[in-house]
């Protein structure tokens, strides 16, 4: 008797096995019903084509073989709780409202009534994925519910909503397999926000009380803190430097250049095989010569901007060929900009009188920057001065002298000759 059964719960496990290899479904899946991955086009694409789909059928679409083998199994597990039941449920009921609601989308041919009734579907949809999620924690479920919720807001354009959910999803589960997707869709969102705010800067004490699909308040600095997130939470992700490029991007524009300057560093130094290496390169030069402060101050930033041309010429010869012109500019600005200090500092031994460190800066000047209008003036100027002298005369010399000279302090520790350390 015991071997027989043993038999019968192998031919029961062989059954199950052969289920998914000899069926295939019909229906959509909910992948297909995420739509494209194109960036640019993902917030467009979010409120047009996406076919209808079952979420239940997706998740049977994608078992294993092995899990088939759990299912054989799973009479041994312990019994769901009345709440998990609930929770399935309320999921259940969930998946019905989303396809329901992209049903009235997809049939509604531009008519207002159906993509309102597709627009409460969809609330429905999610406000009843959160209660599911609730009902469960730390499940498979939760994790699904989190994620479709953050998908049925997303589709009526409450992305802020959407954006608390897809958060809250990737906080709780760091791995989960929706994470591209979800990524995708912050993505979108922060960029759709940014645009706007180039286009149309929000004060500090602007309001939003109407428009679903905008934040209630300080709309710059929660796409930056979306995209900063996505940097942190995923930063070997497919978007990481897409994300960091962005943020850059956007101090740029609002000609916020110590801000845009780290975020341009960052993705250089970071990403070395990301597609926005030539801008970031080009970008932060820029930004290094807008943080130049002049000849008075530091010349760091100012030999960082001619760095990020030397390796713009090693490395992307085939972009500075098409655009050199414009680089070639930004190499006279730097070459003028250098021949500046140089000019300062001859000057600042003038009018010291110490002429011969003022004639070692102006024979710099032109011989190494003749091309400048400060190589010029160096050549004029060391005719004026070759005759003077060195350094400047000692006034009342007679009275400096009668005043002993200080004796040059002697070492703590003698330093042994090196006769004594031969012997």
């Amino acid at each position: 008797m015991q071997y027989t059964w043993k038999w019968a719960r192998m031919l029961i496990v062989l059954i199950l096995i052969a289920i998914p290899i000899g069926c295939t479904t019909g229906v959509r899946t909910s992948d297909e019903l995420l739509g494209v991955t194109d960036l640019d086009a993902a917030y467009q694409h979010a409120r047009k084509q996406y076919p209808p789909a079952s979420y239940a059928a997706k998740k049977e679409s994608e078992k294993s073989p092995g899990d088939y083998l759990d299912m054989a199994f799973s009479v041994f597990d312990t019994p769901e709780t009345a709440e998990q039941k609930e929770a399935s449920e309320q999921f259940q009921l969930a998946e019905l409202a989303f396809n329901r609601a992209t049903q009235y989308r997809d049939t509604s041919r531009g008519r207002s009534s159906d993509l309102r009734l597709a627009g409460q579907h969809f609330q429905t949809a999610a406000e009843t994925y959160i209660g599911a999620a609730k009902l469960w924690k730390e499940s498979a479920l939760e994790e699904d519910a989190l994620f479709m919720a953050g998908e049925a807001y997303f589709f009526i354009d409450y992305y802020e909503d959407a954006i608390d959910q897809y958060s809250a999803l990737i906080k709780k589960y760091p791995n989960t397999r929706h994470l591209d997707r979800a990524q995708q869709k912050r993505f979108a969102v922060a960029k759709y926000w940014l645009d706007a705010e180039i286009d149309n800067p929000t004060g500090f004490f602007h309001m939003n009380l109407f428009d679903h699909s905008m934040p209630f308040h300080e709309r710059l600095s929660k796409a930056i803190n979306i995209l900063d997130r996505m940097r942190f939470q995923d930063p070997t992700g497919a978007l990481s430097d897409d994300a960091t490029m962005l943020v850059g991007q956007t101090y740029f524009n609002l000609k916020d250049y110590p801000k845009a300057d780290i975020y341009f560093a960052d993705l250089v130094k970071m990403f070395p095989s990301s597609e926005h290496q030539f801008n970031a390169h080009v970008l932060g030069m820029q930004c290094k010569l807008k943080l130049y402060m002049g000849a008075e101050y530091s010349a760091v930033p100012l030999e960082t901007a001619e760095e990020y041309l030397s390796q713009i010429r090693r490395l992307f010869p085939q972009k500075y060929k098409q655009q050199r012109d414009r680089l070639d500019r930004f190499t006279a600005e730097i070459r003028y900009k250098k021949a500046e200090r140089e000019w300062f500092v001859s000057q600042y031994y003038e009018t010291k009188k110490e002429y011969r460190a003022a004639r070692f800066y102006l024979n710099e000047l032109a011989t190494n920057y003749s091309d400048t209008p400060y190589g010029h003036r160096a050549i004029a100027r060391l005719n004026s001065i070759r005759h003077f002298p060195g350094k400047p005369t000692q006034e009342m010399e007679w009275l400096v002298d009668l005043f002993p000279e200080e004796e040059k302090a002697k070492p703590l520790i003698a330093v042994e000759t090196n006769d004594a350390t031969l012997r």
